[in-house]
């Protein structure tokens, strides 16, 4: 749903957008950077409605002004690290000492103190097998007692998501991948950055957190995160679940979730996309403050000679206001002829129409909402992961 959103969106500032992308790259001083960073021009894709754009079966690259770090800091001996459901942002000095900043101050490094070494949710995480319409057997899993530091999760520069590869193996020798920092996302203009896994993503006390924030530029950034299993990114069918809390999803108006399952050419996302959980609204476009959850399973007439056609392309959806603050499983299912999606283990909703059948890989996706356009409030928060889990039918 939100491609569809977005197409709407796009509609109305398309002129706009076009006009203002125009002028800063024509304008130097239409970038400002905060300290520590220095405006470059750099080579990046091109995009359109948040996809690349290829002329004669080749990517399209554009130069953009963009803010980059001058220098990088040494991380500490001992990662700062957060408590779930805490106010502010204490971090630790160079000195030692400890202070607290504002929700609404920008910062790059996560809070300290972790939370319990327990897993934190009360659901376990699924065994070698897992029973829904039918057996899935583990393909990858995770259950993050493999620490990792902020910045372990920084991705090299790539053209685009095929070039990805694994930058941090978990506890149970999964691999993992991230969308590289300054790729701009689906409700972000091209020149925006959206993802800045080098600041966002660490792995701690058995949780996965992405700490979503402001980065130097006062820009909402957050993370897109691929698991391996078996190494590779991508599988035809199974079952795909997590364990997931958000805290304080008060100060998260300017972040979005939208978990997915995306197929290996982008251009057949509008009749492959399947998104749960995807924090979607009807009135603003939605963030993690918006208290639902939807399901998006997008279909159209998909051929090899014509891919997926605009004529064709739909969706199928539902929803359920739920409380984000409290730890829920999210499962999506995906067979031959159908998906479901099950919440905390229960059934809530299949969709049988046109169902893609080809290779997908999983992305764990927390970006900056189509709200934050508009709105900016400076908020920062957290979520934690505490177990990802993959099934295989094969």
């Amino acid at each position: 749903m939100r491609r569809a959103w977005l197409v709407v969106v796009l509609t109305v500032a398309g002129g706009l957008a076009l006009a203002v992308g125009s002028q800063a790259r024509l304008s130097h001083a239409a970038l400002k950077c905060g300290p520590g960073y220095a405006r470059r021009s750099v080579r990046v894709p091109e995009r359109k409605h948040g996809r690349l754009v290829r002329r004669h079966h080749k990517i399209v690259y554009m130069r953009v002004q963009r803010c980059l770090k001058v220098a990088k800091r040494k991380a500490p001996t001992t990662t700062p690290q957060p408590i779930p459901g805490a106010s502010g942002n204490p971090v630790t000095t160079p000195a030692g000492t400890t202070t607290t900043t504002s929700t609404s101050t920008t910062t790059t490094t996560p809070p300290p103190a972790p939370p319990s070494k327990a897993s934190p949710c009360s659901t376990p995480i699924p065994g070698n097998t897992l029973q829904l319409g039918q057996t899935y057997t583990v393909a990858g899993e995770d259950t993050f007692t493999k620490d990792a530091p902020v910045g372990s999760f920084a991705q090299g520069s790539v053209p685009d998501a095929s070039y990805l590869t694994p930058i941090y193996t978990g506890d149970h020798g999964m691999g993992w991948s991230a969308y590289p920092d300054g790729w701009p996302s689906s409700y972000t203009a091209p020149n925006v950055a959206a993802y800045e896994p080098s600041t966002v993503v660490s792995v701690h006390d058995g949780v996965l957190d992405f700490y979503l924030h402001d980065d130097a530029n006062g820009t909402p950034v957050g993370a897109d995160l691929s698991p391996w299993p078996g190494g590779t990114d991508y599988q035809t069918y199974g079952a795909y679940s997590f364990c997931e809390k958000v805290t304080p999803p008060s100060q998260l108006t300017d972040f979005y979730e939208a978990s997915l399952l995306w197929p290996q050419n982008a251009t057949d996302g509008e009749c492959a996309e399947s998104d749960f959980p995807e924090t979607y609204s009807s009135t603003n476009g939605g963030s993690l403050d918006s208290g639902d959850i939807y399901a998006f399973a997008h279909y159209g007439a998909w051929s090899a000679q014509s891919g997926c056609p605009s004529t064709t392309r739909s969706q199928d959806s539902w929803n359920t206001p739920i409380d984000l603050s409290q730890w829920h499983v999210f499962t999506q299912e995906w067979g031959p002829g159908y998906r479901s999606y099950y919440i905390d283990g229960e059934h809530v909703y299949t969709t049988t129409t046109q169902v893609w059948s080809q290779p997908e890989r999983w992305q764990i996706q927390m970006e900056p909402s189509p709200s934050s356009q508009v709105q900016k409030t400076g908020g920062s928060g957290h979520v934690y992961i505490s177990w990802v889990w993959i099934g295989t039918s094969g």
